[in-house]
């Protein structure tokens, strides 16, 4: 990336974890240029439908007030987590943001999962980060109103033969469980992901920003000396004006590479998760 050029085109990949997605996108927004050689991808070339990054910088401003880093038309792909934290905070700075989502807030992936939160897992280089998000999925909670939010400590069971340790411990476990151990008693929490985006995305829409239901295609740019700039997103066939572009996609922010020819790797990472019903009343271990 070269940071010796400015311009006013923006793209804003955020491939952070979902649990912190919401404090990067209270604390940072990140800004990267650029410019030219690509058309759409899968379609014919069509003139001002590509680009390259060239920049990057970093803005902050006051909340409630738009800062001059965001002046503008923005325009934030997917309402996912990422993207609606990122609408809903920016709506705290003054800014109104048009949000683009091909089918639902938290259609995907960020409407699915187990929610679950921990507040000091994670090695030296993201355990800061993690308990400021946990801190402030906390905060969000109260002031949103979000209902599934909960503390809860977290325990770990190593299957084997059971013992009367266990039993005494957690006797809801039915299975064969050698050993239980509390790992965190007070560092835990849950939320249901749908309720938290779309409490998100209401609060944003409540603030001045916009929902709109479609597919991105690509970005149209303009020459702006030597580096070209973003002037708009094309949505469905219609071009939405914009200055600032936030691709907030997760796994198909892939998909951008072929607008701005820049590569964005992409791998996956095999874990699981189970969320499920009891069908009797459990007391807390």
């Amino acid at each position: 990336v070269d940071r010796r050029r400015k311009s006013s085109a923006v793209l804003a990949v955020l491939t952070v974890a979902a649990v912190s997605s919401a404090a990067l996108a209270r604390r940072a927004y990140a800004e990267v240029s650029f410019v030219a050689p690509r058309t759409r991808f899968g379609e014919t070339s069509r003139p001002g439908c590509r680009g390259r990054a060239v920049g990057g910088r970093r803005a902050s401003g006051e909340a409630g007030a738009a800062d001059s880093d965001f002046e503008g038309r923005v325009v934030i792909l997917g309402a996912g987590l990422q993207g609606a934290a990122l609408a809903y905070f920016l709506t705290l700075r003054g800014v109104k943001p048009v949000v683009v989502e091909r089918e639902k807030v938290a259609a995907a992936a960020s409407g699915k999962g187990g929610g679950f939160l921990a507040r000091d897992w994670g090695d030296a280089i993201t355990r800061q980060l993690h308990r400021v998000s946990f801190k402030l999925h906390e905060e969000l909670a109260e002031t949103l109103g979000i209902q599934s939010y909960r503390r809860l400590p977290v325990l770990s069971v190593s299957p084997g033969q059971r013992s009367s340790r266990t039993r005494d411990i957690c006797p809801w476990l039915d299975g064969e469980i050698s050993d239980t151990q509390i790992m965190d008693s007070d560092g835990g929490a849950q939320v249901a992901p749908l309720e938290l985006c779309t409490k998100l995305m209401e609060a944003a829409i409540a603030n001045g920003a916009e929902l709109r239901i479609g597919t991105a295609q690509g970005v149209e740019l303009e020459p702006s000396g030597d580096i070209e700039r973003v002037t708009g997103v094309l949505v469905d066939g219609s071009v939405i004006p914009a200055d600032k572009v936030c691709v907030c996609l997760g796994p198909w922010a892939a998909l951008a590479q072929d607008w701005f020819d820049l590569p964005v790797p992409m791998t996956g990472v095999k874990s699981s998760s189970i969320v499920f019903k009891s069908s009797e009343p459990v007391e807390p271990f």
